[in-house]
Protein backbone atom coordinates (compact mmCIF):
# COMPACT_ATOMS: atom_id res chain seq x y z
CA UNK A 1 0.00 0.00 0.00
CA UNK A 2 1.09 3.11 -1.03
CA UNK A 3 -0.25 7.23 -0.21
CA UNK A 4 -0.09 9.71 -2.71
CA UNK A 5 -1.89 13.69 -3.06
CA UNK A 6 -4.41 13.75 -6.00
CA UNK A 7 -5.46 16.97 -7.75
CA UNK A 8 -7.92 18.02 -4.91
CA UNK A 9 -4.98 17.53 -2.83
CA UNK A 10 -6.72 15.00 -0.91
CA UNK A 11 -4.64 11.42 0.22
CA UNK A 12 -5.10 8.48 -2.03
CA UNK A 13 -3.98 5.15 -0.94
CA UNK A 14 -2.85 2.78 -3.44
CA UNK A 15 -2.61 -0.60 -3.42
CA UNK A 16 -4.40 -4.19 -3.38
CA UNK A 17 -6.19 -6.00 -0.22
CA UNK A 18 -7.09 -9.50 -0.16
CA UNK A 19 -10.22 -9.94 2.28
CA UNK A 20 -10.49 -13.69 2.64
CA UNK A 21 -13.65 -15.61 3.91
CA UNK A 22 -14.51 -19.32 5.16
CA UNK A 23 -17.49 -20.34 6.64
CA UNK A 24 -18.58 -23.55 7.06
CA UNK A 25 -16.98 -25.58 4.07
CA UNK A 26 -17.26 -22.64 1.48
CA UNK A 27 -14.02 -20.27 1.23
CA UNK A 28 -13.39 -17.49 -0.67
CA UNK A 29 -12.33 -13.86 -0.89
CA UNK A 30 -12.51 -9.96 -1.90
CA UNK A 31 -9.47 -8.48 -3.84
CA UNK A 32 -9.65 -4.24 -3.46
CA UNK A 33 -7.02 -2.60 -6.22
CA UNK A 34 -6.92 0.90 -6.49
CA UNK A 35 -4.59 2.16 -8.83
CA UNK A 36 -4.05 5.91 -10.43
CA UNK A 37 -6.37 4.55 -13.39
CA UNK A 38 -8.79 2.66 -11.86
CA UNK A 39 -10.54 1.15 -8.95
CA UNK A 40 -11.83 -2.74 -9.13
CA UNK A 41 -12.81 -5.10 -7.19
CA UNK A 42 -12.72 -8.95 -7.63
CA UNK A 43 -14.27 -11.68 -6.00
CA UNK A 44 -12.99 -15.12 -6.19
CA UNK A 45 -13.65 -18.58 -4.68
CA UNK A 46 -11.15 -21.34 -3.33
CA UNK A 47 -10.26 -23.81 -5.27
CA UNK A 48 -12.51 -26.77 -2.86
CA UNK A 49 -15.63 -24.54 -4.88
CA UNK A 50 -14.18 -25.22 -8.61
CA UNK A 51 -15.31 -28.53 -10.07
CA UNK A 52 -12.21 -30.57 -10.97
CA UNK A 53 -12.73 -33.03 -14.46
CA UNK A 54 -13.08 -36.18 -12.23
CA UNK A 55 -15.81 -34.53 -10.14
CA UNK A 56 -17.95 -33.29 -12.74
CA UNK A 57 -17.97 -36.49 -14.52
CA UNK A 58 -19.01 -38.02 -11.25
CA UNK A 59 -21.95 -35.54 -10.84
CA UNK A 60 -23.43 -36.58 -14.46
CA UNK A 61 -22.99 -40.27 -13.76
CA UNK A 62 -25.06 -39.84 -10.98
CA UNK A 63 -27.58 -37.50 -12.85
CA UNK A 64 -27.79 -39.93 -15.82
CA UNK A 65 -28.59 -42.44 -13.27
CA UNK A 66 -31.52 -40.61 -11.63
CA UNK A 67 -32.71 -39.77 -15.59
CA UNK A 68 -32.46 -42.68 -16.15
CA UNK A 69 -34.76 -44.76 -13.52
CA UNK A 70 -37.77 -46.50 -13.68
CA UNK A 71 -39.66 -43.77 -11.84
CA UNK A 72 -39.11 -40.03 -10.65
CA UNK A 73 -40.31 -38.24 -8.04
CA UNK A 74 -40.01 -34.49 -7.40
CA UNK A 75 -37.31 -34.93 -5.23
CA UNK A 76 -35.58 -36.29 -8.36
CA UNK A 77 -36.26 -33.40 -11.30
CA UNK A 78 -35.05 -30.81 -8.47
CA UNK A 79 -31.80 -32.96 -8.00
CA UNK A 80 -31.54 -32.87 -12.04
CA UNK A 81 -31.90 -28.78 -12.43
CA UNK A 82 -29.59 -28.42 -9.72
CA UNK A 83 -26.85 -30.47 -10.69
CA UNK A 84 -27.34 -29.19 -13.91
CA UNK A 85 -27.05 -25.31 -12.82
CA UNK A 86 -24.03 -26.51 -10.65
CA UNK A 87 -22.24 -28.33 -13.80
CA UNK A 88 -23.80 -25.04 -16.32
CA UNK A 89 -21.51 -22.73 -13.80
CA UNK A 90 -18.34 -24.13 -14.05
CA UNK A 91 -18.62 -24.59 -17.80
CA UNK A 92 -15.90 -22.93 -20.17
CA UNK A 93 -17.07 -21.35 -23.11
CA UNK A 94 -14.02 -23.52 -24.52
CA UNK A 95 -16.68 -26.44 -24.05
CA UNK A 96 -19.06 -26.00 -27.51
CA UNK A 97 -22.53 -27.24 -28.59
CA UNK A 98 -22.35 -29.68 -31.28
CA UNK A 99 -23.59 -26.70 -33.44
CA UNK A 100 -21.19 -24.36 -31.74
CA UNK A 101 -19.13 -22.35 -33.95
CA UNK A 102 -15.42 -24.64 -33.82
CA UNK A 103 -11.91 -23.47 -34.21
CA UNK A 104 -11.81 -27.03 -36.19
CA UNK A 105 -14.50 -25.65 -38.49
CA UNK A 106 -13.39 -25.16 -42.14
CA UNK A 107 -16.47 -22.68 -43.23
CA UNK A 108 -16.31 -20.47 -40.34
CA UNK A 109 -16.89 -17.00 -41.91
CA UNK A 110 -20.47 -18.25 -42.83
CA UNK A 111 -21.77 -19.05 -39.42
CA UNK A 112 -25.06 -17.21 -38.24
CA UNK A 113 -23.65 -14.77 -35.89
CA UNK A 114 -27.20 -14.64 -34.20
CA UNK A 115 -26.68 -18.89 -33.09
CA UNK A 116 -23.74 -17.42 -31.36
CA UNK A 117 -26.31 -15.93 -28.88
CA UNK A 118 -28.14 -19.38 -28.58
CA UNK A 119 -24.68 -21.60 -27.59
CA UNK A 120 -22.46 -19.18 -25.47
CA UNK A 121 -22.51 -17.25 -22.36
CA UNK A 122 -22.17 -13.14 -22.75
CA UNK A 123 -23.58 -12.22 -19.20
CA UNK A 124 -20.06 -11.63 -17.45
CA UNK A 125 -17.24 -9.73 -18.73
CA UNK A 126 -15.42 -12.79 -18.19
CA UNK A 127 -17.28 -15.16 -20.78
CA UNK A 128 -16.88 -11.53 -23.08
CA UNK A 129 -13.51 -11.58 -23.10
CA UNK A 130 -13.29 -15.22 -23.69
CA UNK A 131 -15.81 -15.29 -26.90
CA UNK A 132 -13.37 -12.37 -28.22
CA UNK A 133 -10.28 -14.83 -27.81
CA UNK A 134 -12.35 -17.82 -28.83
CA UNK A 135 -13.89 -16.15 -32.37
CA UNK A 136 -10.72 -14.96 -32.69
CA UNK A 137 -9.04 -17.94 -33.34
CA UNK A 138 -12.08 -19.34 -35.16
CA UNK A 139 -11.74 -16.57 -37.96
CA UNK A 140 -8.06 -16.74 -37.58
CA UNK A 141 -7.84 -18.05 -41.79
CA UNK A 142 -10.21 -14.57 -42.44
CA UNK A 143 -8.98 -10.87 -42.60
CA UNK A 144 -11.50 -8.83 -40.53
CA UNK A 145 -11.90 -5.61 -41.96
CA UNK A 146 -13.86 -2.46 -40.65
CA UNK A 147 -17.04 -2.59 -42.62
CA UNK A 148 -17.19 -6.77 -41.50
CA UNK A 149 -20.05 -7.77 -39.84
CA UNK A 150 -17.96 -9.80 -37.50
CA UNK A 151 -15.91 -6.87 -37.25
CA UNK A 152 -19.05 -5.10 -36.01
CA UNK A 153 -20.18 -8.12 -34.00
CA UNK A 154 -16.18 -8.23 -31.58
CA UNK A 155 -16.42 -3.99 -31.77
CA UNK A 156 -20.20 -4.17 -30.35
CA UNK A 157 -18.80 -7.06 -27.67
CA UNK A 158 -15.58 -5.06 -26.48
CA UNK A 159 -17.75 -1.49 -26.50
CA UNK A 160 -19.48 -3.61 -23.58
CA UNK A 161 -16.42 -4.35 -21.67
CA UNK A 162 -14.88 -2.15 -18.71
CA UNK A 163 -12.18 -0.88 -20.59
CA UNK A 164 -11.32 1.62 -17.42
CA UNK A 165 -9.78 -1.58 -16.10
CA UNK A 166 -6.06 -1.86 -17.27
CA UNK A 167 -6.22 -5.62 -16.91
CA UNK A 168 -9.11 -5.60 -19.27
CA UNK A 169 -7.78 -3.84 -21.98
CA UNK A 170 -4.41 -5.84 -21.89
CA UNK A 171 -6.56 -8.93 -21.72
CA UNK A 172 -8.33 -7.94 -25.25
CA UNK A 173 -6.05 -6.00 -26.83
CA UNK A 174 -2.33 -7.29 -26.15
CA UNK A 175 -2.36 -10.12 -28.37
CA UNK A 176 -0.61 -11.69 -31.69
CA UNK A 177 -3.80 -13.02 -32.65
CA UNK A 178 -4.93 -9.24 -33.26
CA UNK A 179 -1.93 -7.81 -34.99
CA UNK A 180 -4.10 -7.75 -37.92
CA UNK A 181 -7.98 -7.11 -39.27
CA UNK A 182 -10.08 -5.62 -36.85
CA UNK A 183 -7.42 -3.21 -34.23
CA UNK A 184 -5.25 -2.66 -37.31
CA UNK A 185 -7.88 -0.56 -39.06
CA UNK A 186 -8.63 0.55 -35.61
CA UNK A 187 -5.57 1.43 -34.60
CA UNK A 188 -4.49 3.15 -37.99
CA UNK A 189 -7.92 5.83 -37.86
CA UNK A 190 -6.92 7.25 -34.17
CA UNK A 191 -2.75 7.05 -35.56
CA UNK A 192 -1.79 4.48 -32.59
CA UNK A 193 1.25 2.65 -33.22
CA UNK A 194 0.69 -1.15 -33.19
CA UNK A 195 4.42 -1.28 -31.69
CA UNK A 196 3.21 -0.47 -28.17
CA UNK A 197 0.69 -3.69 -28.38
CA UNK A 198 3.76 -5.97 -29.28
CA UNK A 199 5.88 -4.65 -26.76
CA UNK A 200 3.51 -5.68 -24.03
CA UNK A 201 1.92 -8.58 -25.08
CA UNK A 202 1.52 -11.05 -21.97
CA UNK A 203 3.47 -14.28 -22.70
CA UNK A 204 1.63 -16.45 -20.46
CA UNK A 205 -1.89 -15.52 -22.26
CA UNK A 206 -0.28 -15.90 -25.57
CA UNK A 207 1.02 -19.40 -25.04
CA UNK A 208 -2.79 -19.75 -23.86
CA UNK A 209 -4.31 -19.27 -26.89
CA UNK A 210 -1.75 -20.71 -28.80
CA UNK A 211 -1.99 -24.25 -27.20
CA UNK A 212 -5.93 -23.87 -27.21
CA UNK A 213 -5.62 -23.14 -31.37
CA UNK A 214 -3.30 -26.03 -31.80
CA UNK A 215 -5.34 -28.94 -29.32
CA UNK A 216 -8.55 -28.01 -30.94
CA UNK A 217 -7.26 -27.56 -34.62
CA UNK A 218 -5.76 -29.09 -37.89
CA UNK A 219 -6.07 -26.45 -40.30
CA UNK A 220 -2.69 -26.93 -41.74
CA UNK A 221 -3.28 -22.53 -42.78
CA UNK A 222 -4.28 -21.50 -39.85
CA UNK A 223 -0.71 -23.16 -38.04
CA UNK A 224 1.12 -21.74 -40.69
CA UNK A 225 -0.84 -18.09 -40.38
CA UNK A 226 -0.19 -18.05 -36.54
CA UNK A 227 3.40 -19.33 -36.64
CA UNK A 228 4.05 -16.55 -38.96
CA UNK A 229 2.49 -14.14 -36.66
CA UNK A 230 4.15 -15.40 -33.36
CA UNK A 231 7.72 -15.58 -35.25
CA UNK A 232 7.30 -11.28 -36.07
CA UNK A 233 6.10 -9.88 -33.28
CA UNK A 234 7.55 -6.04 -32.99
CA UNK A 235 9.93 -5.33 -30.15
CA UNK A 236 9.63 -8.57 -28.79
CA UNK A 237 12.19 -10.46 -29.12
CA UNK A 238 11.53 -14.42 -30.39
CA UNK A 239 8.06 -14.29 -29.18
CA UNK A 240 7.73 -18.17 -30.25
CA UNK A 241 10.09 -19.06 -28.59
CA UNK A 242 9.25 -17.16 -25.11
CA UNK A 243 5.55 -18.58 -25.73
CA UNK A 244 6.10 -22.19 -27.16
CA UNK A 245 9.41 -23.42 -26.63
CA UNK A 246 8.48 -22.34 -23.19
CA UNK A 247 5.27 -23.35 -22.22
CA UNK A 248 4.29 -25.83 -24.97
CA UNK A 249 4.22 -29.80 -23.53
CA UNK A 250 4.87 -32.85 -25.59
CA UNK A 251 1.98 -33.56 -26.71
CA UNK A 252 1.50 -30.09 -28.10
CA UNK A 253 4.85 -30.28 -29.69
CA UNK A 254 3.92 -33.45 -31.36
CA UNK A 255 0.71 -32.15 -32.65
CA UNK A 256 2.16 -29.04 -33.76
CA UNK A 257 4.50 -30.81 -35.77
CA UNK A 258 2.79 -33.76 -36.88
CA UNK A 259 0.03 -30.67 -38.44
CA UNK A 260 2.94 -28.72 -40.43
CA UNK A 261 4.93 -31.73 -41.63
CA UNK A 262 1.61 -34.08 -42.26
CA UNK A 263 2.91 -36.55 -40.18
CA UNK A 264 6.51 -36.39 -41.15
CA UNK A 265 5.63 -37.19 -44.48
CA UNK A 266 6.24 -33.79 -45.90
CA UNK A 267 8.70 -30.67 -45.77
CA UNK A 268 6.56 -28.03 -47.72
CA UNK A 269 5.20 -26.25 -45.06
CA UNK A 270 8.57 -25.82 -43.36
CA UNK A 271 10.20 -24.68 -47.01
CA UNK A 272 7.14 -22.17 -46.86
CA UNK A 273 8.06 -20.72 -43.52
CA UNK A 274 11.79 -20.97 -44.96
CA UNK A 275 10.99 -18.45 -47.79
CA UNK A 276 8.62 -16.54 -45.17
CA UNK A 277 11.86 -15.55 -43.48
CA UNK A 278 13.89 -15.17 -46.27
CA UNK A 279 11.75 -12.88 -48.00
CA UNK A 280 11.67 -10.31 -44.22
CA UNK A 281 13.27 -7.42 -45.12
CA UNK A 282 15.58 -7.47 -42.12
CA UNK A 283 16.58 -3.48 -42.84
CA UNK A 284 13.48 -2.62 -40.89
CA UNK A 285 13.91 -1.88 -37.42
CA UNK A 286 10.23 -3.87 -36.46
CA UNK A 287 12.11 -7.29 -38.13
CA UNK A 288 15.77 -7.10 -36.50
CA UNK A 289 15.04 -9.65 -33.94
CA UNK A 290 13.19 -11.84 -36.49
CA UNK A 291 15.21 -15.72 -36.33
CA UNK A 292 17.41 -16.34 -39.93
CA UNK A 293 15.59 -19.13 -41.70
CA UNK A 294 18.90 -21.55 -41.48
CA UNK A 295 18.67 -21.31 -37.52
CA UNK A 296 14.99 -21.96 -37.85
CA UNK A 297 15.79 -25.58 -39.27
CA UNK A 298 17.50 -26.05 -35.76
CA UNK A 299 14.10 -26.01 -34.22
CA UNK A 300 12.23 -28.49 -36.42
CA UNK A 301 15.60 -30.79 -35.99
CA UNK A 302 15.05 -30.20 -32.37
CA UNK A 303 10.76 -31.06 -32.26
CA UNK A 304 11.12 -33.89 -34.73
CA UNK A 305 13.05 -36.13 -31.75
CA UNK A 306 9.67 -35.89 -29.87
CA UNK A 307 7.76 -38.57 -31.52
CA UNK A 308 9.52 -41.62 -33.65
CA UNK A 309 6.60 -40.84 -36.58
CA UNK A 310 9.41 -38.20 -37.49
CA UNK A 311 12.03 -40.48 -38.29
CA UNK A 312 11.74 -40.53 -41.91
CA UNK A 313 12.28 -36.42 -41.91
CA UNK A 314 14.82 -36.23 -39.45
CA UNK A 315 17.31 -37.22 -41.79
CA UNK A 316 16.15 -34.24 -44.25
CA UNK A 317 16.07 -32.06 -41.86
CA UNK A 318 19.61 -32.69 -41.26
CA UNK A 319 21.10 -31.81 -44.68
CA UNK A 320 19.01 -28.49 -44.26
CA UNK A 321 21.25 -27.36 -41.29
CA UNK A 322 23.55 -24.75 -41.99
CA UNK A 323 26.97 -24.44 -40.39
CA UNK A 324 28.21 -21.33 -39.80
CA UNK A 325 32.11 -20.31 -39.14
CA UNK A 326 31.80 -17.37 -37.49
CA UNK A 327 29.57 -18.90 -34.70
CA UNK A 328 30.65 -18.23 -31.18
CA UNK A 329 29.03 -19.07 -28.09
CA UNK A 330 26.57 -17.35 -25.44
CA UNK A 331 29.75 -15.98 -23.89
CA UNK A 332 31.21 -14.56 -26.96
CA UNK A 333 33.81 -17.99 -27.47
CA UNK A 334 34.72 -18.86 -31.12
CA UNK A 335 35.41 -22.70 -31.12
CA UNK A 336 37.63 -23.79 -34.02
CA UNK A 337 36.05 -27.29 -36.13
CA UNK A 338 39.46 -28.96 -34.92
CA UNK A 339 38.97 -33.08 -34.12
CA UNK A 340 39.89 -32.46 -30.83
CA UNK A 341 37.58 -29.93 -30.07
CA UNK A 342 34.83 -31.99 -32.55
CA UNK A 343 35.71 -35.08 -30.08
CA UNK A 344 35.14 -32.85 -26.40
CA UNK A 345 31.67 -32.09 -28.31
CA UNK A 346 30.65 -35.30 -28.82
CA UNK A 347 31.84 -36.22 -25.56
CA UNK A 348 30.02 -34.03 -23.93
CA UNK A 349 26.47 -34.80 -25.80
CA UNK A 350 27.14 -38.60 -24.80
CA UNK A 351 27.06 -37.39 -21.06
CA UNK A 352 23.69 -35.77 -21.85
CA UNK A 353 20.65 -37.14 -20.35
CA UNK A 354 18.80 -37.21 -23.69
CA UNK A 355 16.49 -40.68 -24.60
CA UNK A 356 18.91 -43.68 -25.52
CA UNK A 357 17.32 -43.45 -29.16
CA UNK A 358 18.13 -39.66 -29.51
CA UNK A 359 21.96 -40.15 -28.93
CA UNK A 360 22.47 -42.94 -31.00
CA UNK A 361 20.85 -41.16 -33.96
CA UNK A 362 22.78 -38.29 -33.99
CA UNK A 363 25.82 -39.79 -33.23
CA UNK A 364 25.21 -42.08 -36.56
CA UNK A 365 24.70 -39.10 -38.23
CA UNK A 366 28.26 -37.18 -37.42
CA UNK A 367 30.43 -39.56 -36.66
Amino acid sequence: MSKCSNIKKQVDILGEVVIAYSYLNLEGGVILKHTIRYLKTTFFPSNTNILKSNKKKEIRNKKNSIENGPEKTLTDFLLMYCIEKVVESSREVYQNHKENIKVSGENNYSYPIEKLFLYNRFEKTEDRMKMIHYIRECLLMYRLEEADPWSRFLSNIIGSLPLNDLNTVKRVFFNPLYKEGLYKSFCTKVSISLIPFDKHIDSDDAGKYYRHYINNSSLLGGYLKILKIYLTIEGNISCFFTVAMRIFGESTFIKLFSVLTHDGKSMDSLLEIEEFLNGIDRGLPKYKTVIAADDMWLIWLKLSFWSDKFNDIRSRLFDKIVIDTNFSTIKGVKHEYTDENINKAISKFKKKKYPPDVIEYVLSMVE
